[in-house]
């Protein structure tokens, strides 16, 4: 991938850092994070680039990134595959700063919204909900 910054003619905006034992540290030195998998479970990633107040931008994979980004609010999701769209949707990104600077605000919420006391609760729930569902299946 490297080798395309050159002949792309973005030498000097693009940079590979490689492997870091400080990635949150990293994250918040940048402006955008973009997650281009096709295929997610529940990306922590994505998580932990929110919780950095990044601005994201994701396919829409049939799991994972739709539950966590509440898009145009605090991310913007991208129907998976359209790789045209995801361009032009950076692109946008990258040219507003009021918009990076509100996605990102409203992003660093995730911290409130999968906080361990909240998942924690839900665990339970499900839980406490087996012994029913059981009753109910017999």
């Amino acid at each position: 991938m490297e080798y395309l910054t050159e002949e792309l003619g973005l030498t000097g905006k693009v940079s590979f850092p490689g492997v870091t034992r400080k990635p949150h540290e990293k994250m918040r030195e940048s402006d955008l994070f973009v997650l281009s998998s096709q295929f997610e479970g529940f990306p922590n990633v994505l998580c932990e680039a929110m919780a950095c107040g990044l601005p994201v931008i994701s396919f829409n994979c049939q799991s994972g990134p739709g539950t966590i980004i509440r898009d145009g609010y605090d991310g913007i999701l991208v129907p998976p595959g359209a790789v045209a769209e995801l361009a032009v949707t950076l692109e946008k990104v990258m040219k507003d700063a009021g918009l990076r600077a509100s996605l990102g605000k409203n992003a660093s919420e995730i911290t409130r919204r999968f906080s361990i006391h909240k998942v924690a609760r839900m665990w339970e729930e499900l839980f406490l909900s087996i012994p029913k569902m059981i009753r109910e299946n017999n």
